[in-house]
This record gives C-alpha cells, structure tokens and sequence, in this order.
C-alpha cells in the first residue's frame, strides 16, 4: 500500500513517505518517489496504484518505472485551494469511472494534498477503491485549535498508532516538538513499519512547508 504521513502544527506541515513502489506487473522498486513539493505552498503525497495518482496529477509531475513520480520542469505558480479544486474535478471524474460499470475502471488511490489554505495549514485526502476499506470521497483535514498537532495517515492504521504514541511520549518528555523532533519520530515510524508491513520500506523522503514562507 505505501506509506504517506503528514504533521500539521501552527507553524509548519511536514510530509514524510517511504520508497517502495509495486509495478503493475508485480516488480517491486526501493526507490519509487511519492512525494512532490510543486511550490512554497503545495506538497502532495501518494499510496496505493503509482500510475492510478499519476493519472490523477498528470500535469503537475513527471512518472518513470525507474523513479516513480517526479517533478515537471515547469513552475507552477498556483495556489493550494486553487490546486486542490483542480485535483478535485478530476477526482469526480475518475470516481464516476469507477461506477461506471460499463467502463470497467478500477482505480486504487489513497492520496492527500497539503499546503497553506491562505489561514491555516489545511491537507485534503483523495481515496478511491481502497484495498484496505477507507471510503471513497474527499476529505479536509486541519489541526484544532486547541491541540498541538494534526496527524494525517495514508496508509495502514497501525501506522498511525505508532505515529500517534511516539509524539505522545515526545510531548511528555519534552512539553514540545520541533520539526527535527517530528522527523526523527517518522523515522521511527518507518524504520519499525517496515518491520511489520512489507508495503513500505525505511527509505524516507521528507518535504515541509513553514508558516513564515507563506506569509
């Protein structure tokens, strides 16, 4: 399946995802990108079907066999409610699709889309004929207001226990978490998920937007 995670705080959102990617035809790469940063306000992140989510950001990104999805030389100056409707309208498409019985579609996307909403720090998911039960539709996820931070988990759920138990430890050790201290907790995440989820590997490729560059 992949695995993707995002952190929502005040003052920044980080994205981490691991590198194992599974080919339509079965082969497995250890160096299979799912993450992209398009600008200083847009990060997207992808699970499940590689060539499902490039279907569904075909336009923004550039997909090889040999590295997975990775960025267009074009600069895209968009901003990220603008970019989420975009990803939007061509969701309900592909949604319609898969519905579509007499188009025999099947898609797997499991997906998000993070950035600054213009107030807050904001990630939108995207999942579509999930192997692992999540419901398909569109959601928005934002941190509340009176907790320290948002987790988004695309990928299975025992990742998100872990994730969720280790920032609580960190909170209780140190009454705070910087952005180093949340990396280092992904890597943690990783490093015991792909003990026990052989979707996803150790390999992690981190992407982070702050508040003060948005502004």
């Amino acid at each position: 399946m992949s695995l993707v995670q995002a952190i929502i705080t005040e003052n920044f959102i980080l994205v981490g995802s691991d590198s194992r990617g599974i080919h339509p035809d079965g082969h497995i790469a250890e160096t299979c990108n799912k993450l992209i940063k398009l600008n200083k306000n847009i990060i997207f992140g992808c699970t499940e079907g590689i060539l499902d989510n490039f279907k569904l950001f075909n336009g923004y990104c550039y997909y090889s066999d040999e590295l997975g999805l990775y960025n267009s030389e074009k600069k895209f100056d968009i901003t990220y409610n603008d970019f989420v409707n975009i990803i939007s309208n061509k969701f309900d498409i592909m949604l319609d699709e898969q519905y579509n019985k007499q188009l025999n579609c099947r898609y797997e996307i499991c997906s998000m889309i993070c950035g600054y909403n213009g107030k807050e720090f904001e990630a939108t998911t995207f999942v579509l004929g999930s192997k692992y039960g999540i419901p398909d539709g569109i959601i928005k996820v934002c941190k509340a207001k009176n907790f320290p931070y948002k987790g988004i988990n695309a990928g299975k759920i025992e990742h998100l226990h872990t994730f969720e138990k280790l920032v609580a430890e960190t909170y209780i050790k140190y009454h705070d978490i910087t952005l180093r201290q949340y990396k280092n907790i992904l890597y943690e995440v990783f490093e015991y998920g792909a003990k026990i989820d052989d979707t996803i590997n150790n390999n992690l490729c981190f992407e982070s937007i702050r508040k003060k560059d948005v502004i």
